[in-house]
């Protein structure tokens, strides 16, 4: 059987999703491991994270001991174009510290002419070709430019299928990973590597397998999700410079890098329309800097650079706060404060009942983790263990689910009063169960929250995975999961 790897590697360095190379390692030794020995790039190897030079080197080695193909994207140009008007001392073209702007110069300022060179050298379409195998038209965003978004199910994409002579076309460009086929030509979107929108946590790639169907030869995509260390790449976006040359844009790719919520594209046409609004013509990617913050805001895209500051700095001051409480699991006898703080921090519908607790008490109050400030409640973080991998509102009602050498301890709340929040309290609580899950040999953690709170639990290495089948408190919550 035939096997073609097809992957969109992204520059990611510890922040965005383009040139991470972690991501790209994870996806080629998976890759490895099913014998795959043809690959095709689809382009956009740098750029958005902060390991082009990693990224670009590890490239020239797969290359060397792989058949590879390999295209140009719209990264790999902006590079050549800024080239180009540095050589010719065009000051009004070249980049500068801001969002888009400076995300792109952070790149340049890493790239060697042997880079250059290669990006040079790459053709923006090809179409491969292998004897008895169907042929495919492979392109960054179309076979005709770079930047062109084909997105699913639309018509531009049906416009090309019939364009093209050959039956399959692949793309990448819009990180939206799919299929779709029209008028008997299929489109495939391989998705992203290194800036996954939808699957936090995981590199998206794309793996072809040869079939037959009613005596024809087709090709069917596996559309693969790899996990790598997300969390190391949004730490080294912080800290290693990239997000005080570029606030916004990276902030915009850190969020999607820790939570698969894609804001950068909305970000930036709304930061255009506010240019317009005061008589400024935006010209891609020099916008200035107070648009792309107003925007920022509008689309409620947190600003890290506070964040991690504030997190690391908090941690250590708190560590004294957190020292002066009492931590232990619980027993019948705290079902009354336990209640009384499930009441403070749920509305009505949502928050578990004195009685329910009870049931809960009773078959695994050591899966309670309580925090006392002298004889007071002040937070505590519970859940069953099951073999179940996904959390059900069944679970909340009945607690003889529980199993105590079930692989998947759940989380059922996280909860802190009011006025002990943001101390780092409920953090401390949350990192308790996880190695208490850890050293008995589960498999991970599994819990839901709202919108506003999944970047919260990606700090701890929870990915999302989408709405969950929970409608507790017909409320529409999200399932993450930390697997070990």
């Amino acid at each position: 059987m035939q096997l073609l790897a097809v992957g969109r590697i992204h520059e990611n360095r510890y922040y965005i999703i383009h040139s991470n190379i972690y991501a790209f390692k994870a996806c080629t030794e998976y890759l490895e491991k099913q014998g795959c020995k043809e690959y095709i790039f689809l382009g956009d190897y740098i750029s958005d994270t902060p390991y082009a030079r990693e990224t670009l080197d590890y490239l020239y080695e797969f290359v060397k001991m792989h058949t590879c193909h390999l295209l140009r994207g719209n990264r790999e140009e902006y590079m050549l174009t800024q080239q180009e008007a540095r050589k010719k001392k065009c000051t009004e073209q070249m980049w500068i510290s801001n969002s888009a702007s400076g995300n792109l110069l952070y790149t340049y300022g890493q790239l060697v002419d042997k880079d250059f060179d290669f990006f040079q050298s790459l053709p923006i379409t090809f179409v491969y070709e292998k004897e008895g195998y169907p042929s495919i038209t492979c392109c960054h965003g179309s076979p005709a430019n770079s930047r062109e978004l084909l997105q699913l199910n639309e018509d531009p994409v049906k416009q090309w299928l019939e364009k093209i002579d050959t039956d399959y076309m692949i793309c990448a460009h819009t990180h939206y990973p799919g299929e779709m086929t029209y008028k008997n030509k299929h489109y495939f979107n391989a998705g992203s590597v290194g800036i996954s929108i939808d699957d936090a946590g995981y590199a998206q790639c794309m793996l072809l397998e040869s079939g037959v169907e009613n005596g024809t030869t087709i090709w069917k995509p596996q559309f693969l999700k790899v996990p790598y260390d997300n969390q190391k790449v949004a730490q080294d976006m912080i800290t290693g410079g990239l997000l005080s040359i570029a606030p916004w844009f990276v902030n915009s790719n850190i969020l999607t890098i820790l939570t698969g919520i894609d804001c950068s594209a909305k970000m930036v046409e709304l930061a255009e329309k506010l240019a317009l609004e005061d008589n400024v013509q935006p010209k891609w990617p020099h916008i200035d800097e107070k648009y792309f913050e107003e925007a920022a805001e509008f689309y409620q895209i947190p600003d890290y650079r506070k964040e991690s500051l504030l997190f690391s700095n908090q941690r250590e001051a708190d560590k004294g706060d957190v020292q002066n409480m009492q931590i232990r699991t619980a027993t019948l006898a705290d079902v009354d404060q336990i209640a009384a703080v499930e009441k403070e921090c749920f509305p009505e519908a949502e928050a578990a009942t004195e009685e329910e607790f009870e049931q809960r008490l009773s078959h695994y109050a050591d899966h309670f983790w309580l925090m006392f400030e002298g004889e007071k409640l002040i937070s505590f973080v519970d859940g069953m263990v099951t073999d179940e991998p996904n959390l059900t509102d069944e679970m909340y009602e009945n607690a003889t689910m529980h199993n105590e050498n079930g692989a998947w301890q759940m989380i059922f709340g996280v909860n802190t009063i009011p006025e002990y929040r943001k101390h780092g309290y409920a953090g401390e609580l949350l990192n308790r169960a996880i190695e208490n899950a850890r050293t008995q040999g589960r498999k991970g953690l599994v819990l839901t929250c709202k919108d506003r709170l999944i970047h919260y639990y990606a700090k701890f290495g929870f990915v999302n995975e989408g709405v969950s089948e929970s409608v507790h408190g017909n409320v529409v919550w999200n399932q993450m999961r930390l697997t070990f």
